[in-house]
């Protein structure tokens, strides 16, 4: 939970009470001095009833141009917290962050609840918060991926700690370029994917650097093919001044959600989260550089099916009478010769347009006979007489209405209730204490008017000794 955000500018100090733990922040460039440190430790941990051993003091550096953060304090403390009724394992001093984004409480909420019986694709997973949520809303599959081995572990316990582990619930250790393109290749199909990176990573273990501002649109081309249509993606990034550009994302309905999804303590500010969600609507182009893998894999298929139409065609040359049975079976036998290649759709259904052809125009003569049939009926029914028509109309105007032989009466003469009464001017009712003399608030002693008053800059201040 949020307790104070920077709210002024000279104090930019951030404090989040963890359970029974605390946790400062402090972002100013030089780090405050011991004496203001224990002030602020001191100060916290009597406003929340903490004790001062649970209190942590973190001071946290700004990156130079893309540098990464590295590993804060040698020794873990490791707290277990719980949110919205789930369990979840956070550091608080090893590491710049605790393992669990407290401004993603909302989008992880809006993650749950949208997960019922969907495929959730959970990218850049770090510790699994969001596919905990994804669990517990009822999807069916959640894959969850990270390019850490740390983090990955991580998000297991974080899903095993809540009842969710197996099959179902994956947590794979891969670089998500590398997953992407896996996935591509074999056409998985997911309903809902969360895509959540870092502003910026250049780690040993990935092929291509990522910076979220110059990839963010290949890497949403390429998820929609991942996607089914009218499937979600949520797109969220807590890098100052990052906007989608709706121009490029034509096949998307967007929506930005950061208003509604705006965690309680924190500020609108820049560096708080930003979340949009994505609809799909078509699909677009899967950029070059993930395509080379899809490439190299359908051409291999490609040049297979080729050499086992040579070897059939081959095979007709040495068998020149083929009887319909044994056509039908050399189909099958390709068939399943094809089933290893996954491209049994490209040998089966050949003579599929001229069979559906021949069938429209079987059934071609049939509709028009029906839309000839309809046309007479309709034809039919101006024609035939309606009842009543041999009687002359009646105009409404001319119909005797109810009580018209009676006169009417106007509502002013009607009589009113009290109206037998005199009226009593509201001037004239006696007031409570009207038989007493008025007296000036100006002339009432006030309490402590015997003394002379203090001037506030005498007062003793706290800890000015």
């Amino acid at each position: 939970m949020r307790v104070y955000d920077r709210n002024m500018e000279e104090f930019p100090v951030t404090v989040d009470l963890w359970a029974q733990w605390v946790r400062i922040t402090d972002y100013s460039e030089e780090g405050l001095d011991d004496r203001k440190r224990d002030l602020v430790m001191d100060l916290a941990g009597r406003m929340l009833y903490v004790p001062i051993e649970k209190v942590v003091y973190h001071h946290r550096r700004k990156r130079t141009g893309r540098e990464q953060h590295d590993v804060q304090e040698p020794v873990s403390t490791l707290v277990e917290v719980m949110e919205q009724g789930l369990v979840f394992t956070v550091d608080l001093t090893k590491r710049v962050d605790t393992g669990l984004f407290l401004d993603h409480m909302p989008t992880r909420a809006l993650v749950g609840s949208m997960s019922y019986g969907l495929r959730v694709l959970n990218l850049f997973s770090y510790t699994g918060s969001f596919s905990v949520y994804a669990a517990r809303g009822g999807a069916v599959q959640v894959d969850s991926v990270d390019l850490s081995a740390t983090y990955t572990a991580w998000a297991e316990a974080n899903l095993a700690a809540n009842g969710f582990f197996g099959p179902t619930y994956r947590c794979i250790n891969a670089d998500a370029f590398e997953y992407v393109k896996d996935a591509l290749d074999e056409k998985r199909i997911y309903d809902l994917i969360i895509f959540d990176p870092p502003s910026f990573s250049n780690s040993r273990k990935m092929e291509h650097d990522f910076d979220i501002v110059r990839d963010y649109v290949r890497w949403l081309h390429a998820l929609s093919a991942l996607l089914k249509k009218g499937g979600t993606i949520i797109v969220s990034s807590s890098l100052g001044g990052f906007s989608l550009d709706k121009s490029a994302l034509g096949g998307y309905t967007i929506e930005e959600r950061t208003q509604d999804l705006l965690a309680p303590g924190f500020t609108r500010r820049s560096g708080t989260a930003r979340t949009w969600v994505l609809t799909k609507e078509r699909n677009h182009t899967i950029p070059a550089i993930f395509r080379n893998s899809r490439k190299n894999t359908e051409t291999a298929h490609n040049e297979a099916q080729m050499d086992e139409e040579e070897m059939s065609k081959e095979e007709e040359k040495n068998k020149p009478e083929v009887k319909e049975a044994t056509r039908s079976e050399e189909i099958m036998d390709q068939a399943f010769l094809s089933e290893e290649e996954d491209d049994v759709w490209t040998l089966v259904w050949d003579d599929e347009p001229e069979q559906k052809a021949e069938v429209k125009k079987e059934r071609s003569p049939r509709s028009e006979s029906r839309r000839s049939s309809s046309s007479d009926r309709s034809r039919r029914d101006d024609s035939r007489p309606r009842r009543f028509d041999d009687r002359p109309r009646r105009e409404y105007d001319d119909r005797p209405r109810r009580y018209d032989d009676r006169p009417r009466r106007n509502y002013d003469d009607r009589p009113r209730r009290y109206d037998d009464r005199p009226r009593w001017e509201y001037d004239d009712r006696p007031r409570r204490y009207n038989d007493r003399p008025r007296r000036e608030y100006d002339d009432r002693p006030r309490r402590y008017d015997d003394r002379p008053r203090r001037e506030y800059d005498d007062r003793p201040r706290r800890y000015d000794d």
